[in-house]
């Protein structure tokens, strides 16, 4: 339940007993975190949550953070939520406040804010690491401890497993593709910890299973910071895929990544564009499952994969082709026209989409394969 104004005003001072040995600024620490939160919420409180878990975080001594709050035009205002916090905490929040952008375009808006932070030799030197929160997601206190103590060896990428809303099971143990890559005897994976597990995971071995599947949410993503000096989301995947592609491309850069098992991010109910478009009379339905074939699109002529890979993607682009197709007659046949910007975008990567709309209609609509549907 979102918390209300008088419940706020309540739950900022017990933030004080823990906020101590996060506040000294990046200048006067010995290992930074850049913690970026795209936001864009209608309610209060919500905000709040997110930055009273980042307040909470049990750092090593001489570490500390700071927190970059990208209020996208949100309908209630990120200031609002910062105001509730004690004093010294809000030393180390900023607040960027913008046009509307979607959340890759938000992100964006955090990272050159830290990349602006840099050294004269151009690596983000302020911070050694850039965190992504969501503002509806919350972290344990062990989290970003967690992930150094992970990245320290000289690794780039981290991410850990998490739950959503109040689900039993974790993510990973959702997605067969994570228990297939935590294996101790898959290919491109070496255990680093037992009790996790923690696996370290070859770039070619993570860039093939972040193509097969959607792996780290973004708020349990921890990144070295010189990494994020030149890559950026795409802004253009508003609905569907930029954080997904943003992570793809690290693992083809040949990023060094370790993953944790460990559920240490909690995912709420806030205002979230892509589960807000699954309903298959979501006004937003045709635009998000658009995207997803856009996003294949994407990888397909940005990233370099494996024969075996490269078909995958092209079977991805079949079936989401299929999909956009059939939600797109759908719209229409119930009163509704799918933006024609989308459809036209579309028919760059795939020739003569708008003619086989209707074909492929009928053949989804003929279609009783278990899966054949799962946009």
């Amino acid at each position: 339940m979102d918390a209300l104004p008088e419940d706020r005003a309540r739950a900022a001072p017990d933030l004080t007993t823990v906020a101590s040995c996060a506040l000294r600024g990046p200048d006067a620490t010995a290992l930074n975190i850049a913690v970026i939160i795209p936001y864009y919420q209608h309610l209060p409180g919500i905000l709040l949550r997110a930055l009273q878990s980042v307040v909470a975080q049990r750092l090593p001594q001489g570490a500390g953070w700071h927190v970059v709050v990208i209020d996208d035009a949100s309908p209630w205002p990120a200031r609002h939520e910062v105001a509730c916090l004690p004093m010294d905490v809000r030393g180390a929040v900023t607040i960027l406040e913008q046009p509307n952008a979607g959340p890759g375009g938000a992100r964006n808006s955090g990272l050159d804010w830290v990349v602006a932070q840099a050294g004269p030799d151009g690596v983000a030197a302020r911070f050694d690491y850039v965190a992504f929160l969501d503002s509806d997601d919350t972290w344990a206190p062990d989290h970003l401890a967690e992930a150094v103590a992970a990245l320290e060896p000289g690794y780039d990428l981290y991410f850990c497993n998490h739950r959503r809303f109040e689900e039993p099971r974790s993510y990973f143990d959702c997605v067969p593709a994570v228990g297939l890559l935590l294996a101790p005897d898959a290919s491109g994976i070496r255990v680093i910890d037992p009790e996790g597990p923690v696996v370290e995971i070859a770039p070619e071995a993570l860039l093939t299973a972040q193509l097969h599947a959607y792996l780290s949410h973004t708020s349990t993503v921890v990144v070295r910071a010189s990494r994020v000096v030149s890559r950026r989301f795409d802004p253009e995947l508003r609905t569907a895929g930029e954080d997904h592609h943003y992570w793809i491309g690290l693992a083809a850069d040949g990023c060094p990544a370790v993953v944790s098992a460990r559920s240490n991010v909690h995912c709420g109910r806030g205002v979230n564009v892509y589960f807000g478009a699954l309903d298959w009379d979501s006004p937003r339905v045709v635009e998000r499952v658009g995207h997803l074939l856009l996003f294949h699109h994407k990888i397909a002529r940005d990233f370099q994969f494996s024969p075996a890979d490269r078909i995958f993607v092209r079977e991805r682009v079949r079936h989401f082709e299929r999909g956009y197709s059939f939600l797109f007659v759908r719209a229409l046949l119930k009163g509704r026209v799918p933006s024609l910007g989308m459809l036209r975008r579309l028919s760059l990567g795939s020739p003569g989409l708008a003619l086989q709309l209707p074909a492929r209609f009928l053949r989804v609509l003929t279609d009783r394969r278990a899966g054949s549907r799962l946009w």
